[in-house]
């Protein structure tokens, strides 16, 4: 099992005189290009994966290469109402819960078995959603009173933009579900024409230009996953051109 969490990447050290951990958070958004965002959704239905599963894929890359570890774990939001759960069908309100997702990318595997391998594990993980993150951790090797993950990713299964920009009578540019969680980085993604990347992150360990080269490096490793489903991991440049 899972024995600690991932290390956080390029932590900055740096702070200002009297900053501690949740006091403060900053937020940054960007878009990926219509462009990209339809060769990503052409590649995900390629591969017979959801486009959470791809972005979830760069983003597993991507932590991986940053931290030299083949084995990833980061937290992922879910709602829903398995069946599994007695009397879900009955309760108010959205089911919104948390829960890690383990990825080891193998440098030998191509692009699309790993799509596939973790579109697998997506499904296995729906069974468990309404599992509390606490017994989750319990049933782990982390040590006691430690934490999971401190990274979160959420993909907004509810396109917001597209719906205010239809019905709005003002033209709406852009529009976000704020909220702030408690980990040091949050990364949410807005499936619009223009795929949006929502970071949400404590100034005490991350920095804004930080935060711009983390979101150079995933667009970099969605780019890569896009291109060619039969690529191996390791020849994935995250500093490619």
């Amino acid at each position: 099992g899972v024995e600690s969490k991932l290390p956080l990447p390029f932590v900055r050290r740096d702070r200002e005189s009297g900053l501690t951990p949740a006091m403060r958070f900053g937020v940054h958004d960007f878009a990926l290009s219509a462009s990209l965002t339809a060769r990503l959704e052409d590649g995900a239905r390629g591969a017979r994966v959801t486009l959470n599963v791809l972005v979830q894929a760069a983003l597993g890359i991507l932590l991986s290469r940053y931290t030299g570890s083949c084995d990833v774990v980061f937290g992922a939001v879910t709602s829903g109402r398995p069946p599994e759960l007695s009397g879900a069908e009955t309760m108010a309100g959205l089911l919104i819960n948390t829960l890690p997702v383990r990825m080891k990318p193998n440098p030998a595997q191509t692009v699309r078995e790993m799509l596939q391998q973790l579109q697998q594990d997506n499904l296995q993980l729906r069974a468990h959603e309404y599992a509390a993150l606490s017994d989750v951790r319990n049933w782990s090797d982390v040590a006691a009173g430690e934490t999971l993950f401190d990274i979160i990713y959420v993909f907004e299964n509810y396109p917001l933009g597209d719906v205010y920009a239809e019905t709005a009578t003002l033209p709406v540019a852009k529009a976000w579900a704020v909220g702030h969680q408690h980990n040091p980085l949050t990364i949410a993604v807005v499936p619009n024409k223009e795929m949006g990347l929502y970071f949400s992150f404590d100034e005490y360990y991350y920095e804004a230009a930080t935060i711009e080269r983390l979101f150079a490096h995933l667009t970099r490793v969605l780019e890569a996953l896009a291109q060619d489903p039969s690529r191996r991991i390791a020849d994935i440049d995250i500093l490619a051109p």
